[in-house]
């Protein structure tokens, strides 16, 4: 069997030599004050080793020392299972950390750490939590049950996580590093909070990573963050499937949102982020949701299904709609209401169970080179104060009238076309200013 060394106090093994290699053995650690291998000089190699500890870490690699370990599993109920800090590089590969009293491996410092095909669970902290200078890469890992993110990378840490699953954690992963760091082909799911959260000015990149079923929101953006990500999706995510706020400007494109309990994607708080093909999809709430003066940009936008509305645009919300196609929403298609003032240009807006586009309480929006088509209660409807300029549009098929300007609402349609409608063309209820140039109307009932 296994040789075992676990000495009643102090230190397992201290590393000082050039190299040292460990292999078939079991560390036992039973001082809570020292880790059971502390590695400040030269390089650890553990092959097959079991590492048990009892103070706040394990193992350490510190100053100029290094670990090499394949092989190995680390359990430590005091603290965390590896810290490093040294500025030699280290290698985790095939290892299991497990049932930890604190974060299964801390890289600080200009600590620099491969962590590769190995398991991280049942962690009271993170699971690998990375900040000061650290850096190195998370490649096809799997990390679950920890109490804090999965995956925390803070401060300058510029660690790239490649191939990685995090489930069943609180948060899935924290990015806050004022420094770049790259997340490729991850999968975040089962959260009990929100799945991927880029807080505090962060700007990473993200390509291809996929979250599913958290609680909380799917992609969490706030704090004047920015970030890039491209080619991501969401899937049923209980709060938001994106919720982006806090003057945060990210770049988003070819983004994914589906089957989400509440809106697909909030932009809120003065955010000021730009989509290009975005798709929404089967949504319990709206499928975009922009207020509280956010000011987006969203190209190539496509929303179907969504139990509310296609998009609403409210609380001071503005933004730019560009070839957006909205279609089958439980409510209004577009619906824009208390203060809102989108630009919708060259879009079409499908079937929806009420207006196709529905203007509200203080609230401009100008329409041009688009389509409104079988709007359930009616086509463009203009009421309590609101206001649509729409040119070289055409309103289509309506359950209801093409445009109703109703009390205290006004209206400008150049070069548009109201044919097909189950009420009137126009309609005008209000003594506000009307204007209709080059229009069409007919076919209306």
């Amino acid at each position: 069997g296994s040789v075992r060394i676990a000495p009643n106090s102090g230190t397992v093994v201290r590393v000082l030599a050039e190299a040292a290699k460990l292999t078939g053995l079991v560390l036992h650690g039973h001082d809570e004050e020292l880790p059971a291998l502390d590695v400040p000089r030269g390089q650890a190699a553990l092959e097959d080793c079991e590492v048990v500890g009892s103070a706040w870490t394990a193992i350490i690699s510190r100053n100029a020392g290094s670990l090499a370990m394949r092989g190995c599993r680390v359990v430590n109920a005091g603290g965390a299972g590896v810290v490093d800090t040294s500025r030699t590089a280290s290698v985790i590969e095939d290892c299991v950390l497990e049932h930890l009293g604190s974060s299964a491996v801390v890289v600080g410092e200009y600590g620099n750490v491969v962590l590769r095909n190995s398991v991280l669970r049942d962690a009271r902290g993170n699971g690998i939590c990375v900040n000061g200078h650290g850096r190195g890469s998370v490649e096809d890992c799997d990390i679950s049950a920890t109490d804090r993110p999965g995956i925390a990378l803070e401060e300058n840490s510029t660690t790239r996580v490649l191939r990685t699953t995090v489930h069943d954690t609180t948060d899935g992963i924290y990015l806050t590093s004022e420094s770049r760091v790259e997340l490729e082909d991850c999968v975040v799911s089962g959260t009990s909070g929100g799945g991927i959260i880029l807080a505090k000015g962060t700007d990473p990149v993200l390509r291809r990573c996929r979250v599913g079923r958290s609680r909380g929101h799917g992609v969490y953006v706030l704090q004047n963050s920015r970030g890039t990500l491209e080619d991501c999706e969401v899937t049923g995510a209980e709060q938001a499937g994106v919720w982006i706020g806090g003057s945060a400007g990210p770049t988003v494109r070819r983004l994914t949102v589906r089957d989400c309990s509440a809106s697909g994607v909030v932009l809120a708080e003065e955010s000021v982020a730009e989509f290009d093909r975005i798709e929404v999809r089967d949504v319990g709430d709206s499928g975009i949701d922009i207020r509280g003066h956010a000011n987006p940009l969203l190209r190539r936008a496509v929303v179907s299904g969504a139990r509310g509305d296609g998009v609403a645009v409210t609380e001071d919300g503005h933004g730019r709609l560009e070839e957006a196609q909205i279609t089958d929403s439980g409510r209004s298609g577009v619906r824009v209401a208390d203060g809102g003032h989108p630009y919708i240009g060259d879009s079409t807006i499908g079937t929806s169970a009420q207006a196709g586009l529905s203007v509200g309480a203080r609230s401009l929006v100008t329409m041009r080179d688009s389509e409104i088509r079988d709007g359930g209660t009616g086509g463009v409807v203009v009421a309590d104060g609101g206001e649509a300029a729409l040119s070289r549009s055409r309103v289509l098929r309506s359950g209801g009238h093409g445009l109703w300007v109703r009390k205290a609402a006004r209206a400008t349609l150049t070069g548009c076309e109201l044919r097909d409608n189950r009420g009137d063309g126009v309609r005008v209820e209000t003594e506000e200013a009307v204007a209709l140039v080059d229009c069409v109307a007919e076919g209306n009932h």
